[in-house]
């Protein structure tokens, strides 16, 4: 088992930094609300209506 503790440690580092690196992206991300952003997207085809 000890020869196994550096390996569960840089699982528990790589772990530790990948959800801290998402967390702090979360909380210090830009967000824009924008009126086109949030708008339906449309590729220029009409809408198909199922009858």
């Amino acid at each position: 088992m000890g020869d196994y503790l550096p390996i569960f440690i840089l699982i528990l580092l790589a772990t530790g930094f990948a959800l801290g690196t998402l967390v702090m992206s979360h909380f210090m991300g830009k967000r824009t609300y924008e009126k086109v952003k949030l708008s339906v997207y449309e590729c220029g085809m009409p809408a198909c209506v199922f009858r």
